[in-house]
Protein backbone atom coordinates (compact mmCIF):
# COMPACT_ATOMS: atom_id res chain seq x y z
CA UNK A 1 0.00 0.00 0.00
CA UNK A 2 2.18 2.84 1.18
CA UNK A 3 5.94 0.83 0.89
CA UNK A 4 7.68 3.20 -1.32
CA UNK A 5 6.53 6.20 0.95
CA UNK A 6 7.83 4.74 4.02
CA UNK A 7 11.03 4.08 2.34
CA UNK A 8 11.10 7.94 1.61
CA UNK A 9 10.90 8.57 5.38
CA UNK A 10 7.92 7.17 7.22
CA UNK A 11 4.96 9.35 6.61
CA UNK A 12 1.08 9.05 7.11
CA UNK A 13 -0.38 7.07 3.88
CA UNK A 14 -3.89 7.81 5.00
CA UNK A 15 -3.14 11.41 5.07
CA UNK A 16 -2.37 11.55 1.34
CA UNK A 17 -5.70 9.79 0.18
CA UNK A 18 -7.84 12.19 -2.00
CA UNK A 19 -11.46 12.68 -1.05
CA UNK A 20 -13.37 10.54 -2.82
CA UNK A 21 -16.98 11.40 -4.66
CA UNK A 22 -19.49 13.04 -1.91
CA UNK A 23 -21.73 10.09 -2.15
CA UNK A 24 -19.74 8.31 0.28
CA UNK A 25 -20.42 11.21 2.94
CA UNK A 26 -23.92 10.68 3.09
CA UNK A 27 -23.17 7.51 4.83
CA UNK A 28 -25.56 7.45 8.15
CA UNK A 29 -25.46 4.70 10.35
CA UNK A 30 -26.70 4.77 13.81
CA UNK A 31 -24.66 3.33 16.51
CA UNK A 32 -24.86 -0.42 17.21
CA UNK A 33 -26.45 -1.35 20.82
CA UNK A 34 -23.73 -3.10 22.73
CA UNK A 35 -24.70 -5.38 25.85
CA UNK A 36 -21.61 -4.24 27.26
CA UNK A 37 -19.23 -1.11 26.96
CA UNK A 38 -15.89 -1.85 28.44
CA UNK A 39 -14.23 1.74 29.39
CA UNK A 40 -18.25 3.38 30.17
CA UNK A 41 -16.85 4.71 33.27
CA UNK A 42 -14.53 6.76 30.82
CA UNK A 43 -17.15 8.81 29.60
CA UNK A 44 -17.05 11.18 32.38
CA UNK A 45 -14.62 14.08 32.65
CA UNK A 46 -13.54 12.96 35.69
CA UNK A 47 -10.29 11.25 36.79
CA UNK A 48 -9.81 7.72 38.32
CA UNK A 49 -10.49 9.52 42.16
CA UNK A 50 -13.30 11.23 40.80
CA UNK A 51 -11.41 14.87 40.05
CA UNK A 52 -12.46 16.96 37.39
CA UNK A 53 -9.40 16.51 34.73
CA UNK A 54 -8.56 20.12 33.56
CA UNK A 55 -8.71 21.42 30.30
CA UNK A 56 -10.06 18.14 28.77
CA UNK A 57 -10.23 17.99 24.88
CA UNK A 58 -13.23 15.93 23.89
CA UNK A 59 -13.18 14.37 20.52
CA UNK A 60 -16.25 12.35 18.76
CA UNK A 61 -17.18 10.26 15.98
CA UNK A 62 -20.69 10.10 15.22
CA UNK A 63 -20.20 8.27 10.98
CA UNK A 64 -16.99 9.37 8.95
CA UNK A 65 -15.90 12.17 10.97
CA UNK A 66 -14.00 13.81 13.90
CA UNK A 67 -15.49 16.30 15.77
CA UNK A 68 -12.91 17.93 17.80
CA UNK A 69 -11.71 21.77 18.14
CA UNK A 70 -10.07 23.77 15.36
CA UNK A 71 -7.27 24.82 17.75
CA UNK A 72 -5.34 23.11 20.69
CA UNK A 73 -2.26 24.42 22.50
CA UNK A 74 1.22 23.15 22.77
CA UNK A 75 2.53 20.63 25.01
CA UNK A 76 0.30 18.23 27.22
CA UNK A 77 -2.91 17.53 26.32
CA UNK A 78 -5.52 14.98 27.50
CA UNK A 79 -8.04 13.46 24.52
CA UNK A 80 -11.25 11.93 25.33
CA UNK A 81 -12.17 9.98 22.69
CA UNK A 82 -16.00 8.81 22.32
CA UNK A 83 -16.68 6.36 19.10
CA UNK A 84 -20.49 7.24 18.41
CA UNK A 85 -20.35 5.81 15.04
CA UNK A 86 -21.18 1.82 14.28
CA UNK A 87 -17.95 0.73 13.30
CA UNK A 88 -14.71 0.50 14.79
CA UNK A 89 -11.85 3.97 14.64
CA UNK A 90 -8.57 5.01 15.28
CA UNK A 91 -6.91 8.24 15.22
CA UNK A 92 -3.74 8.98 14.39
CA UNK A 93 -2.06 12.41 15.14
CA UNK A 94 0.30 13.86 11.88
CA UNK A 95 2.21 17.05 12.39
CA UNK A 96 2.22 18.76 8.95
CA UNK A 97 5.71 20.06 7.16
CA UNK A 98 6.82 23.30 6.09
CA UNK A 99 8.68 22.82 2.72
CA UNK A 100 10.66 25.65 1.03
CA UNK A 101 8.86 28.62 3.75
CA UNK A 102 5.17 27.28 2.84
CA UNK A 103 3.04 25.02 4.18
CA UNK A 104 1.73 21.69 3.40
CA UNK A 105 -1.90 21.22 4.05
CA UNK A 106 -4.71 19.09 3.45
CA UNK A 107 -5.06 20.75 -0.16
CA UNK A 108 -1.57 20.05 -0.93
CA UNK A 109 -2.33 15.91 0.16
CA UNK A 110 -5.47 15.80 -1.88
CA UNK A 111 -4.38 17.76 -5.32
CA UNK A 112 -0.66 16.14 -5.92
CA UNK A 113 -0.80 12.99 -3.95
CA UNK A 114 -4.42 11.33 -3.46
CA UNK A 115 -4.72 10.54 -7.35
CA UNK A 116 -1.71 8.69 -7.17
CA UNK A 117 -2.30 6.97 -3.86
CA UNK A 118 -6.17 5.79 -4.81
CA UNK A 119 -4.59 4.26 -8.10
CA UNK A 120 -1.72 2.52 -6.07
CA UNK A 121 -4.52 1.01 -3.34
CA UNK A 122 -7.05 -0.20 -6.50
CA UNK A 123 -3.82 -2.28 -7.97
CA UNK A 124 -2.25 -3.77 -4.53
CA UNK A 125 -6.31 -4.35 -3.65
CA UNK A 126 -6.49 -6.03 -7.36
CA UNK A 127 -3.58 -8.36 -6.50
CA UNK A 128 -1.09 -6.31 -8.34
CA UNK A 129 1.60 -5.05 -5.36
CA UNK A 130 4.30 -4.56 -7.43
CA UNK A 131 2.49 -2.13 -9.56
CA UNK A 132 0.91 -0.27 -7.08
CA UNK A 133 3.97 0.29 -5.09
CA UNK A 134 5.30 1.47 -8.14
CA UNK A 135 2.85 3.74 -8.27
CA UNK A 136 4.10 5.15 -5.09
CA UNK A 137 6.80 6.28 -6.64
CA UNK A 138 5.10 9.59 -8.02
CA UNK A 139 4.74 10.77 -4.53
CA UNK A 140 6.08 14.65 -3.66
CA UNK A 141 9.58 14.57 -1.88
CA UNK A 142 7.72 16.31 1.05
CA UNK A 143 5.71 13.00 2.08
CA UNK A 144 8.69 11.63 4.32
CA UNK A 145 8.23 15.00 6.15
CA UNK A 146 5.24 14.22 7.51
CA UNK A 147 5.70 13.24 11.43
CA UNK A 148 3.48 10.77 13.76
CA UNK A 149 2.73 12.17 17.16
CA UNK A 150 0.69 9.91 18.34
CA UNK A 151 -3.12 9.79 18.83
CA UNK A 152 -5.76 6.94 19.72
CA UNK A 153 -5.69 3.23 19.46
CA UNK A 154 -8.13 1.21 17.89
CA UNK A 155 -11.47 2.03 19.29
CA UNK A 156 -14.74 -0.33 18.75
CA UNK A 157 -18.54 1.49 18.43
CA UNK A 158 -19.46 2.36 21.87
CA UNK A 159 -16.23 2.62 23.29
CA UNK A 160 -14.45 5.85 24.90
CA UNK A 161 -10.73 6.41 24.99
CA UNK A 162 -8.55 8.93 27.53
CA UNK A 163 -4.98 9.73 26.22
CA UNK A 164 -2.66 12.00 26.88
CA UNK A 165 0.44 13.09 24.63
CA UNK A 166 2.46 15.72 24.03
CA UNK A 167 2.10 18.14 20.85
CA UNK A 168 4.53 20.80 19.36
CA UNK A 169 2.83 23.63 17.82
CA UNK A 170 2.26 23.59 13.75
CA UNK A 171 -0.23 21.97 11.58
CA UNK A 172 -1.67 18.73 12.01
CA UNK A 173 -4.22 16.50 10.67
CA UNK A 174 -6.13 14.48 12.83
CA UNK A 175 -7.17 11.14 10.84
CA UNK A 176 -8.77 7.52 10.74
CA UNK A 177 -7.05 4.77 8.15
CA UNK A 178 -9.30 2.36 8.71
CA UNK A 179 -11.07 0.54 5.79
CA UNK A 180 -15.04 0.31 4.96
CA UNK A 181 -15.39 -1.64 1.39
CA UNK A 182 -11.24 -1.22 1.05
CA UNK A 183 -11.88 2.24 1.37
CA UNK A 184 -9.81 4.23 3.76
CA UNK A 185 -12.26 6.71 6.38
CA UNK A 186 -9.65 9.24 5.58
CA UNK A 187 -11.06 9.38 1.74
CA UNK A 188 -14.25 9.12 3.52
CA UNK A 189 -13.72 12.39 4.78
CA UNK A 190 -12.75 11.28 8.12
CA UNK A 191 -9.96 13.47 8.85
CA UNK A 192 -9.55 17.11 10.72
CA UNK A 193 -6.75 19.92 10.32
CA UNK A 194 -5.97 21.53 13.09
CA UNK A 195 -3.75 24.12 14.52
CA UNK A 196 -1.54 23.74 17.75
CA UNK A 197 -0.30 27.15 19.00
CA UNK A 198 2.62 28.30 20.49
CA UNK A 199 0.70 28.71 23.62
CA UNK A 200 1.47 26.02 26.20
CA UNK A 201 -1.36 24.11 27.98
CA UNK A 202 -1.30 23.66 31.79
CA UNK A 203 -2.12 19.98 31.66
CA UNK A 204 0.36 17.85 33.45
CA UNK A 205 1.01 13.96 32.47
CA UNK A 206 -1.17 11.98 35.35
CA UNK A 207 0.65 9.65 37.71
CA UNK A 208 0.68 5.40 36.18
CA UNK A 209 0.02 3.21 37.45
CA UNK A 210 1.30 0.61 35.29
CA UNK A 211 4.61 1.13 33.13
CA UNK A 212 4.59 -0.60 29.03
CA UNK A 213 8.02 -0.40 27.44
CA UNK A 214 7.81 -0.56 23.68
CA UNK A 215 10.97 -1.21 21.60
CA UNK A 216 12.04 -3.30 18.31
CA UNK A 217 14.13 -5.34 20.25
CA UNK A 218 11.65 -6.15 23.36
CA UNK A 219 8.26 -6.08 21.80
CA UNK A 220 6.01 -4.97 24.69
CA UNK A 221 7.09 -4.99 28.32
CA UNK A 222 4.70 -4.69 30.81
CA UNK A 223 6.24 -3.07 34.15
CA UNK A 224 3.37 -3.73 36.99
CA UNK A 225 0.20 -6.09 37.66
CA UNK A 226 -2.62 -4.94 35.66
CA UNK A 227 -5.58 -5.07 38.00
CA UNK A 228 -9.20 -4.51 37.35
CA UNK A 229 -11.21 -1.21 37.83
CA UNK A 230 -9.56 2.32 36.13
CA UNK A 231 -5.82 2.55 35.93
CA UNK A 232 -3.74 4.44 34.18
CA UNK A 233 -0.37 3.24 31.57
CA UNK A 234 2.49 4.90 30.51
CA UNK A 235 3.36 3.63 27.29
CA UNK A 236 7.37 4.64 26.63
CA UNK A 237 8.50 4.18 22.80
CA UNK A 238 12.11 2.78 23.82
CA UNK A 239 12.43 2.91 19.92
CA UNK A 240 10.59 3.31 16.90
CA UNK A 241 11.66 0.84 13.32
CA UNK A 242 9.51 0.59 9.89
CA UNK A 243 8.23 -2.76 9.94
CA UNK A 244 7.28 -4.94 7.01
CA UNK A 245 4.13 -3.25 6.03
CA UNK A 246 6.08 0.25 6.37
CA UNK A 247 4.49 1.43 9.57
CA UNK A 248 6.06 1.86 13.16
CA UNK A 249 4.61 0.24 15.94
CA UNK A 250 1.81 1.38 18.35
CA UNK A 251 -0.08 0.03 21.21
CA UNK A 252 -3.70 -1.29 21.33
CA UNK A 253 -5.69 -2.90 23.53
CA UNK A 254 -8.33 -5.69 22.84
CA UNK A 255 -11.08 -8.12 24.93
CA UNK A 256 -10.55 -11.31 24.37
CA UNK A 257 -13.53 -13.72 24.51
CA UNK A 258 -14.29 -17.59 23.12
CA UNK A 259 -15.21 -15.60 19.47
CA UNK A 260 -11.65 -14.37 19.30
CA UNK A 261 -9.46 -15.74 16.51
CA UNK A 262 -5.48 -14.97 18.08
CA UNK A 263 -4.41 -15.67 14.37
CA UNK A 264 -6.67 -13.84 12.64
CA UNK A 265 -6.28 -11.12 14.76
CA UNK A 266 -2.28 -10.98 14.13
CA UNK A 267 -3.66 -10.84 10.01
CA UNK A 268 -5.92 -8.25 10.56
CA UNK A 269 -3.73 -5.85 12.04
CA UNK A 270 -1.63 -5.85 8.89
CA UNK A 271 -3.18 -3.06 6.23
CA UNK A 272 -1.70 -4.79 3.26
CA UNK A 273 -3.97 -8.01 3.90
CA UNK A 274 -7.05 -7.22 1.75
CA UNK A 275 -9.13 -7.64 4.42
CA UNK A 276 -6.69 -5.56 7.22
CA UNK A 277 -8.27 -3.19 8.98
CA UNK A 278 -11.44 -3.57 7.28
CA UNK A 279 -14.56 -2.97 9.73
CA UNK A 280 -16.62 -5.68 8.21
CA UNK A 281 -14.43 -8.02 9.58
CA UNK A 282 -13.51 -6.71 13.03
CA UNK A 283 -11.82 -9.21 15.14
CA UNK A 284 -12.36 -8.30 18.37
CA UNK A 285 -13.52 -5.18 21.00
CA UNK A 286 -10.93 -2.93 20.76
CA UNK A 287 -10.63 -0.27 23.95
CA UNK A 288 -7.83 2.31 22.13
CA UNK A 289 -4.58 3.25 23.38
CA UNK A 290 -1.57 4.87 21.67
CA UNK A 291 -1.13 5.73 18.11
CA UNK A 292 2.40 5.32 16.57
CA UNK A 293 5.33 7.80 18.40
CA UNK A 294 8.59 8.74 17.70
CA UNK A 295 11.41 7.18 19.94
CA UNK A 296 11.71 8.62 22.94
CA UNK A 297 8.07 9.63 23.16
CA UNK A 298 6.06 8.10 26.14
CA UNK A 299 2.14 8.93 26.58
CA UNK A 300 -0.73 8.03 29.32
CA UNK A 301 -3.69 5.54 28.08
CA UNK A 302 -6.41 5.60 31.03
CA UNK A 303 -8.74 2.21 31.01
CA UNK A 304 -11.10 0.98 32.95
CA UNK A 305 -11.08 -2.87 32.91
CA UNK A 306 -13.33 -5.69 34.00
CA UNK A 307 -11.87 -9.27 34.84
CA UNK A 308 -11.50 -11.38 31.77
CA UNK A 309 -8.62 -12.02 29.24
CA UNK A 310 -7.71 -9.30 27.53
CA UNK A 311 -4.15 -8.32 25.22
CA UNK A 312 -1.97 -5.32 24.27
CA UNK A 313 -0.85 -5.86 20.46
CA UNK A 314 1.08 -3.00 18.11
CA UNK A 315 -0.65 -2.76 14.85
CA UNK A 316 2.82 -4.83 12.83
CA UNK A 317 2.95 -8.18 10.94
CA UNK A 318 3.08 -11.34 12.95
CA UNK A 319 3.15 -9.44 16.51
CA UNK A 320 3.36 -12.69 18.40
CA UNK A 321 6.77 -13.06 16.80
CA UNK A 322 8.19 -9.90 17.68
CA UNK A 323 6.93 -10.19 21.11
CA UNK A 324 4.38 -7.18 20.33
CA UNK A 325 0.95 -9.43 21.54
CA UNK A 326 1.16 -10.01 24.93
CA UNK A 327 -2.25 -11.81 26.51
CA UNK A 328 -2.93 -11.11 30.41
CA UNK A 329 -6.14 -11.70 32.65
CA UNK A 330 -7.47 -9.19 34.77
CA UNK A 331 -8.18 -11.45 37.92
CA UNK A 332 -11.85 -10.95 39.80
CA UNK A 333 -11.32 -8.81 43.12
Amino acid sequence: MHLYIKLLKRCSPFLIILLIPAFLLSCKNEPKSKEVSYNSELKSSQDKSGNEVADLINIRTENMDIIMPDTLQSGWNTFKYSNDSDMVHLILADKLPIVDGEQIGAEDLETEVGPVFQKGMDLIIQGKQEEGFAEFGKFPKWIGEIKYTGGIGLLSAGETSRVTFKLEPGLYRFECYVKTGGQFHTSMGMYKEVVVTDQESSTTPPSSDITVNLSSDNGIEIIGEIESGPQIVEVNFKDQKVHEHMLGHDLNLIKIDENTDIQELEKWMNWIEPKGLETSTEPAVFLGGIQDMPEGNKAYVNFNLKPGKYAFIAEVPEASKKNMLKVFTVPAD
